[in-house]
């Protein structure tokens, strides 16, 4: 690796970019809305047993830079779908890219996904990334609906900033943190959360 390509990489690094930005073959993005975001963003909570299997399948089968593109759009489908990728791949830039999915978050069409997934694989430690997103919707006023990451951060033992259920958010991550647990269980049966 020639001086000017280390020094490129370090400082994509240093940026907080992906090495799949290095990736020569890009990613098709077409596939990836077809294939794994489509059938997953919307129903993945009413999968069947049989359909986490297949899930699960589906995502080893992803290509890293897929998901890291998954993580990092600004698509909201792809996002969200991109959550639940993530929790069955246990690559560190995919976790990191998790992380800033969250962070970078828009709102309440793809946190909660992300969310759910953090929970399930950290616990109560992600509860300082989901009080920051908190803290920076309310701050941008941007984020729309904020009641189920503050169901989350209640079920994780912490105080959210803001605490509304009255449009069902608590029984909606519930639904979400019960698939979470399922999909991790299916990818990795010997891994307890």
């Amino acid at each position: 690796m020639t001086f000017l390509a280390r020094a490129a990489r370090r400082l994509a690094a240093l940026l907080g970019k992906s090495r799949a930005a290095d990736n020569p073959r890009p990613v098709d993005v077409d596939k990836i809305r077809a294939l794994y975001t489509a059938p997953y963003y919307l129903l993945i909570t009413l999968l069947d047993d049989d359909g986490i299997r297949e899930f699960v399948r589906i995502a080893r089968d992803a290509r890293i830079d897929e998901v890291l593109w998954m993580l990092g759009t600004e698509e909201w489908r792809c996002r969200r779908a991109g959550a639940w990728f993530a929790l069955v791949r246990e690559e560190a830039e995919i976790q990191q890219a998790l992380e800033q999915s969250l962070l970078t978050s828009r709102g309440s069409l793809t946190a909660p996904d992300l969310g759910a997934v953090l929970a399930q694989l950290r616990g109560a430690a992600c509860l300082p990334l989901l009080l920051a997103y908190q803290e920076r919707g309310l701050r941008d006023n941007h984020h729309g609906p904020q009641g189920e990451i503050a169901a989350l951060i209640r079920d994780l033992g912490g105080t959210p900033l803001t605490d509304d259920d009255s449009d069902g958010s608590t029984a909606r991550m519930a639904r979400m943190r019960d698939t979470a647990a399922r999909i991790l269980t299916a990818a990795h049966p010997d891994r307890t959360a």
